[in-house]
């Protein structure tokens, strides 16, 4: 059978069509495949699962923290304004700037090592700045991708009183002292025991 000049470039104009698609199906289907779905980052709060809302996110290589979700869980009060914050603790106020890698406090200017970002009009600051500027204890964990706070603004004051003031009558309490709250009513002491945090009121009993 004679194929006609035109019926072979039709056939040949199919197939090179045919290859092209088959190309690009490929193309998308191994980069759906080589793309790894974004890891969840985790937090704890003095051992309790804290709730990050945008969730935490590398950025640069750096880990950010949604500041309204932290400054919320520590107990402390931001107000906004244009591209400056304001957080009221309760001794002090930290001031921030979008776009500073630093903030100020007390007339300090304290450097948190990454500069203040917004992201779709939420604010996020760098892991450094809950420890430098608001005092808490911060760590990242990043086989597990978590991180974890440790501070007496999250209501660690507020802690029942134990017995005796310890952790039971005539009980040792051996660990790092991670935090201690003078403001609040007896003074306490937050203590890690094998990474788990324990508050301590130092009522006259305790030693």
């Amino acid at each position: 059978m004679t194929i006609s000049a035109p019926a072979r470039r039709r056939i040949r104009f199919l197939a090179i069509l045919a290859a092209a698609l088959l190309g690009l199906a490929t193309s998308r289907a191994a980069g759906a495949a080589g793309l790894a779905p974004a890891q969840v980052i985790t937090a704890t709060l003095n051992g309790a699962p804290l709730p990050l809302w945008p969730p935490a996110r590398q950025v640069s290589g750096r880990l950010y923290l949604p500041l309204r979700s932290i400054a919320s869980a520590l107990q402390v009060t931001a107000r906004g304004k244009g591209d400056r914050v304001e957080l009221r603790l309760s001794d002090r106020s930290v001031q921030l700037q979008v776009g500073q890698a630093s903030v100020s406090s007390d007339g300090r200017t304290i450097p948190i090592g990454s500069p203040v970002i917004q992201i779709e009009g939420t604010t996020f600051v760098p892991l450094r700045f809950v420890s430098d500027a608001l005092g808490a204890q911060v760590s990242y964990d990043g086989r597990a991708h978590r991180v974890a706070i440790v501070s007496i603004f999250a209501g660690a004051s507020e802690a029942p009183p134990t017995a005796g003031g310890l952790a039971g009558a005539g009980a040792r309490v051996s660990g790092t002292v991670s935090a201690v709250d003078r403001h609040s009513e007896p003074a306490t002491i937050t203590v890690l025991q094998n990474n788990s945090p324990q508050t301590i009121s130092m009522t006259s009993q305790a030693k």
